[in-house]
């Protein structure tokens, strides 16, 4: 920063004082933050002018409360408006036939690919908002400069070698993901939907990098718009493509590709008119190796808990699949609306990796720690009180997308299992982000390992297959998986948080 930029806050003006976000004059670090150890630029060059960063009101001080509904409120709405796009996204592609389980059984199968992208994509996403946070919370000026081109290369590798290879295997990989009951109509509506789909999850992977980059700087306001604006597109696009251009479901993927396409640029555009403080080049040449690593150490083993339940789900997937189509049409349903429940996670979660990561570098231990209990509280109470909804609607619900009664009581008989569950899910959802945003990935990734690699879908095949006990088996099974990660991320959090030390970005 500037010269303006001292280690005492100045006065604001009453203009400034009155807005949310200002330009920030940092407030005398504690004792023991790196900010008093050196000038936080760990020996990287700088070839232009002082980053500027716009601050958050309230981060490094005052209630908790208040900054996490301002960071969240945001990734609250847009989750809320992706739930019911997903919801008429699905409506419409059962408006193709009512009668029919081949439709939802298909796209179905593509969600542990879809779940794949998404786990790349926010792995991304979580590895570079972790590092601007920090780097802001540090004052490290080239960090700063840098940060958005490295992730860019990053990204751009990974979305040409998806979109081949997702062209030239996709047709052995749904079969090989397709359980012995599904018809070759379903796995066919399922190729039409992934092809489709194909193209707007390569944008996605490198839209991360500019989401990420918001999210770091706490600028929550224009991801929830971007998401909001491509849910509206998606939507709007669905009924001309699916109906009247007759693409059945290859339009309902083609509508989410030219939704994200579009988005994508309004998010330039945030950037090209310096709505962000954070540079973007668009120059891979500008990424520095070592920025690259942080972004791999902390996105690579988020992205590997995501692919380790991707993968968890295609078993699952081929599982139920085995069981009957009536029982996968049911998985494809509630995996569609259990999204409900999980939105206060979503949305606490990524406020927390913007919280945390900017009082950690900042090198606040203590307020870390309240950020962390609070938001645990919170969400959980939120959580609760969604799952309390969803068992109460759940018949109404299911019986809008489907006349076939053995989908709808499966899709009830899920819902009754695992909807409260999820408080289990929550915790490890909002300590996975404290873990990120403290620099250390690896926790998270092994409670993901243990709640479903080692107990869920082991013991869903036990009691489904080996002991008959179908879809209850699989259903008792998540929700000892569910249940198990409370106490172990909770756990695990408090000796982390207890023993936590200031460390600088590079060390």
């Amino acid at each position: 920063m500037d010269a303006a930029v001292r280690a005492a806050r100045t006065s604001l003006s009453a203009r400034e004082a009155a807005h949310p976000l200002f330009f920030l004059d940092f407030p005398a670090p504690p004792a023991h933050s790196p900010l008093n150890q050196d000038e936080g630029l760990q020996g990287m060059e700088m070839d232009s002018a002082p980053v500027r960063v716009n601050g958050i009101e309230g981060m490094f001080e005052g209630p908790i409360l208040p900054l996490t509904l301002k960071l969240s409120i945001p990734f609250f709405i847009s989750n809320v408006i992706n739930l019911f796009y997903l919801i008429i996204d699905t409506y419409f592609i059962t408006l193709i036939d009512r009668g029919s389980t081949a439709l939802i059984s298909g796209t179905g199968l593509v969600f542990p690919i879809y779940f794949l992208f998404i786990a790349l994509t926010m792995g991304i996403n979580i590895g570079v908002s972790s590092l601007v946070a920090r780097a802001i919370g540090e004052n490290n000026q080239a960090a700063l400069e840098r940060a958005a081109d490295s992730g860019l290369l990053i990204a751009g590798i990974l979305a040409v070698t998806c979109l081949v290879a997702g062209y030239v295997f996709g047709y052995d990989i749904l079969h090989g993901l397709a359980g012995s009951e599904l018809t070759e109509e379903a796995i066919a509506n399922g190729l039409e939907f992934f092809y489709s789909l194909l193209p707007g999850m390569s944008i996605l992977l490198l839209g991360s990098v500019l989401l990420g980059t918001l999210q770091g700087e706490g600028l929550t306001k224009y991801i929830a718009t971007a998401s909001v604006m491509s849910a509206v597109i998606n939507v709007a696009l669905d009924p001309v493509l699916i109906f009247w251009l007759d693409l059945g479901v290859a339009g309902a993927g083609l509508a989410t590709t030219l939704g994200i396409a579009i988005t994508a640029v309004y998010v330039i555009g945030i950037f090209a008119k310096n709505k962000s403080s954070i540079p973007i080049h668009w120059n891979v040449m500008r990424a520095r190796w070592h920025l690259i690593a942080e972004i791999v150490r902390i996105g690579s083993l988020h992205s590997l808990g995501m692919i380790t339940m991707s993968a968890t789900f295609m078993l699952l997937n081929n599982l139920v699949s085995s069981i009957g189509q009536d029982a996968m049409n049911a998985w494809a349903l509630c995996g569609r609306t259990d999204q409900l429940i999980f939105i206060p996670a979503f949305a606490i979660s990524g406020a927390t990796i913007t919280m945390v990561g900017q009082n950690y570098g900042r090198g606040d231990l203590e307020r870390v720690r309240h950020i962390y209990r609070f938001n645990i509280l919170f969400g959980m109470a939120l959580v609760f009180l969604l799952a309390l909804v969803y068992n109460l609607s759940a018949r109404t619900l299911f019986s809008a997308f489907s006349t076939v009664a053995g989908v709808i009581d499966s899709s009830v008989l899920q819902v009754r299992y695992l909807a409260f569950t999820i408080l289990g899910v929550s915790v490890a959802m909002i300590t996975a982000a404290t873990f990120q945003a403290t620099g250390r990935p690896a926790p998270a990734l092994i409670i993901t390992i243990v709640r479903m690699g080692l107990l869920a879908v082991p013991l869903a095949y036990l009691l489904s297959q080996y002991y008959g006990m179908g879809m209850p088996g699989v259903f008792i099974s998540l929700a000892l998986g569910n249940t198990l990660a409370l106490p172990l991320s909770w756990g695990w959090a408090g000796l982390h948080l207890k023993h936590l030390r200031p460390r600088r970005l590079g060390e």
